[in-house]
């Protein structure tokens, strides 16, 4: 699938205030049912980006593109995205976002930055077809930090592990 997005450079004089999340007025570029929002950003110095879907809403198998400082690294599920990279000094962080939800269906994330463990802002971020809105402290997520929306590996594996164990049992009961 063919992924059109637009990067803005979005830059924001914030006096002595932490602040992050989606600029008014950007409208959202449509390709079938799936559409990218461009002009997400983030300000100094968080070095840690984290998302959870709540409501209907998707990602697209790439969440995120058009980042703008290298360094950062994406990992996403169809509902969840972190990212992480050394810590901004000077310069916002921005990037696009691609959904994977019909561009009129409303929906909500979870969205949090990150210093070290220190969190910076948090926020429930929606989407209501046309246009966006931002609460912030919502005190809705508070699972802290996560290092990874993806299973651990060792988790996957006693996971893989389990279910071989369940089908040898069936196995054997149907001999």
């Amino acid at each position: 699938m063919r992924f059109f997005s637009m990067a803005m450079a979005v830059t924001f004089l914030l006096a002595g205030s932490v602040m992050a999340g989606v600029t008014p007025g950007i409208e959202p570029i449509i390709v079938g049912g799936d559409w990218t929002a461009g002009g997400m950003w983030a300000p100094p110095p968080a070095d840690h980006i984290q998302t959870l879907m709540v409501s209907p809403g998707q990602y697209e198998s790439t969440a995120v593109t058009d980042i703008n400082t290298s360094g950062w690294a994406v990992q996403s599920t169809a509902i969840s995205f972190v990212m992480d990279g050394p810590a901004l000094t000077s310069s916002n962080l921005t990037w696009s976002e691609h959904y994977a939800t019909d561009v009129a269906v409303a929906f909500t994330f979870h969205y949090q930055e990150y210093n070290g463990n220190t969190l910076l802002y948090d926020a429930d971020i929606t989407w209501n077809g046309t246009g966006w809105s931002t609460l912030e402290n919502p005190g809705t997520w508070t699972d802290g930090r996560i290092s990874s929306p993806l299973p651990e590996p060792a988790t996957l594996a006693f996971l893989a592990l389990g279910g071989a164990v369940a089908m040898v049992r069936r196995v054997r009961r149907k001999a």
